[in-house]
């Protein structure tokens, strides 16, 4: 009886294990986010901290491994298209970069980005 309560509960651990591993994998897929890059720059100009804007407000601070340097020093105010492993500490959304590319603006992107940049069909000055 002894030799079947420890088989039996080796067999619980062994499944226990296999359900962690499964959820650690599923934990780590790459998404693909699309928003604007604000970096913060400490006194001597090195990039301090970036986030990556996105449209509905939302946002993603950037971990600070090669590619998400790379990301805040060379696209600050830029639209990207970063994919990357997505996870949350201390009610923060953090995006570990894996690559990135330029993105452009569409008409499905939110207009308050665009208000800057285009001018209004009130400003030709006929009225």
């Amino acid at each position: 009886m002894n030799n079947r309560n420890n088989l039996i509960f080796a067999a619980l651990i062994l499944l226990a294990t296999m359900a962690g591993v499964r959820f650690n994998a599923m934990a780590v897929q790459s998404s693909t986010i699309v928003g604007y890059v604000s970096t913060t720059y400490d006194e001597n100009d090195n990039a301090a901290s970036a986030v990556l804007q996105m449209a509905d407000e939302s946002q993603y601070n950037v971990t600070f491994n090669d590619k998400g340097m790379e990301l805040a020093r060379d696209y600050d105010g830029k639209m990207v298209e970063a994919t990357g492993t997505i996870s949350e500490k201390d009610g923060e959304n953090w995006l570990t970069v894996e690559s990135f590319k330029a993105a452009t603006a569409n008409e499905n992107d939110d207009e308050e980005y665009l208000d800057d940049e285009e001018p209004s069909e009130d400003d030709d000055g006929d009225e």
